[in-house]
């Protein structure tokens, strides 16, 4: 796999909410995608996959507020 520029363990803002990259991989063969896990106050945990791309339009967006 490439060099990715988050790692799996990195934690990530969207949103006001620190994600950690739970898994990295690569669909299609061409497209890199990032498994993010947060947990919630209740102690249940929320899942997304996200495209590189998305990833670091949503990480900017929250930068700039």
């Amino acid at each position: 796999m490439d060099e990715t520029k988050y790692h799996e363990g990195d934690v990530v803002t969207i949103n006001n909410i620190d994600w950690t990259i739970d898994s990295i991989s690569m669909r299609f063969g061409r497209i890199m995608t990032y498994g993010l896990e947060y947990k919630k106050e209740n102690g249940e945990r929320e899942h997304v996959n996200i495209e590189t791309g998305s990833l670091e339009t949503l990480i900017k967006i929250g930068e700039d507020e």
